[in-house]
């Protein structure tokens, strides 16, 4: 039950908060511009269903594509601190004398 409270407290702080905001006549041209923009983006891709597919595929496989290099650079790095961890210990063993039994 309390789950529910936070959620709608949430909800209408947000929307009290975007109302604020709405009083600056900046960023009410500024929304009133995007929403246009995305109607207009809307109305097309609903009378061409096939570019909407084809976008979304495109956008998809660009997003795939920056993850996987992404990916690959964070493992590149990882090797190389391996590497680097690795030859500090071989160093570390070198500069310790053995151990007297």
């Amino acid at each position: 039950m309390s789950n529910r409270k936070f959620v709608r407290g949430v909800i209408i702080g947000a929307a009290v908060g975007g109302l604020v905001t709405l009083f600056d006549r900046e960023t009410r041209n500024d929304v009133v511009g995007k929403l246009r923009s995305t109607g207009n983006a809307t109305t097309y891709y609903v009378k061409h269903p096939s570019t909407a597919f084809h976008d979304l595929t495109a956008g998809y496989q660009q997003l795939s594509n920056q993850l996987a290099t992404g990916l690959n650079s964070t493992l590149q790095m990882l090797a190389q601190l391996q590497d680097l961890l690795d030859s500090i210990d071989v160093e570390e063993k070198k500069d310790t004398p053995p151990a007297k039994q």
